[in-house]
């Protein structure tokens, strides 16, 4: 019996846990923008977004991650951060995707985005 509910609470501890969202090789390709509409080259997609529990380690990261991947499985080539939204169990982020013809990928390095510059919000109860 204690046996039995031993391995049922590592069944359940490891059903509650999150694995890491890695970048995949398509989703590094994906870059950030601030003004797409200002360049004509850039096509908009649609808007999307991602979320993870914050449960998960840096949960942020991991949405940011999830975001870039998703994009890149749509064919887009760059992503307009909207806004990120964290309460007591998600932190999902919004953003609009972009076709982006002829254009270098601005940063793609996620750690160059300052979560100040775009609107974090969270909810008020």
């Amino acid at each position: 019996m204690i046996r039995f509910l031993g391995i049922s609470i590592i069944f359940l501890l490891l059903a509650c846990s999150t694995g890491e969202i890695t970048l995949t090789e398509s989703g590094q390709k994906v870059g950030f923008l601030e003004n797409p509409e200002e360049l004509p080259q850039c096509k908009f997609q649609e808007s999307i977004q991602t979320m993870v529990l914050l449960s998960a380690p840096n949960s942020y990261q991991q949405a940011l991650n999830k975001l870039r991947n998703k994009a890149a499985s749509m064919e887009a080539t760059h992503v307009k951060l909207l806004r990120s939204v964290a309460d007591e169990q998600t932190t999902t982020i919004h953003a609009m995707i972009y076709h982006c013809q002829s254009l270098e990928k601005s940063s793609s390095d996620d750690s160059s985005i300052s979560r100040e510059s775009w609107m974090i919000q969270t909810p008020t109860q």
